[in-house]
């Protein structure tokens, strides 16, 4: 029955099915070799390169939009279930049931409500930004996916570049505005004075 409906997803095309296997494999290899969260180093990025280099470029394309759909789901990508972002709830669950605990210890061995409630928000502080960022890992893996391989179809169409320019954290840049500098017509230059 499951195969049935993992080849009726790829339109009855076997060939298709199994590349989509293949980057699905190199792309969750590339992840264990690299890490979750550093910079791509170039072996791995290398290495990812030479395990989809069967591939055509068409099928690269059309794996990464999927990739960057929302409403296509991981196991259709091939991609294996990830769990961190459970692991981070769970974690960020058990840090507000420690602050709200601390809370209560602090309010039941005398001190003023105002302060046991001060303990308890501090405590809770750095946790609810866990709570409230951990179901964003997936699209965020998603979108950590999609940089990489979109690099490596760049490179096949004939770009220059030996590693993407931008780094991973770029996928949060726009959570917070960034503060740029104005551009001042007439600033004072700033370069030596040489005799």
């Amino acid at each position: 029955m499951a195969e049935q409906e993992s080849s009726s997803s790829f339109g009855g095309c076997r060939q298709l099915e199994e590349r989509y296997r293949a980057i699905g494999r190199a792309l969750s290899s590339f992840e264990s070799h690299n890490g979750r969260f550093s910079q791509i180093s170039p072996k791995a990025l290398k290495e990812l390169r030479e395990s989809l280099v069967f591939i055509p470029v068409e099928v690269l394309e059309s794996y990464l939009d999927d990739l960057l759909n929302t409403e296509v789901p991981s196991h259709k990508l091939f991609l294996p279930v990830d769990h961190f972002g459970t692991k981070v709830a769970w974690l960020a669950l058990a840090g507000l049931l420690f602050a709200v605990g601390v809370g209560l210890l602090a309010a039941s061995s005398g001190a003023g409500l105002l302060v046991a409630f001060a303990v308890t928000l501090t405590a809770a502080s750095p946790f609810a930004v866990l709570w409230n960022l951990s179901p964003r890992e997936a699209s965020a893996r998603r979108m950590r996916f999609a940089h990489v391989l979109s690099h490596v179809i760049s490179q096949r169409r004939g770009g220059k570049r030996n590693k993407p320019s931008q780094p991973v954290s770029s996928v949060f840049e726009g959570l917070w505005p960034r503060h740029e500098r104005p551009d001042i017509p007439n600033a004072v230059s700033l370069k030596p004075f040489v005799h």
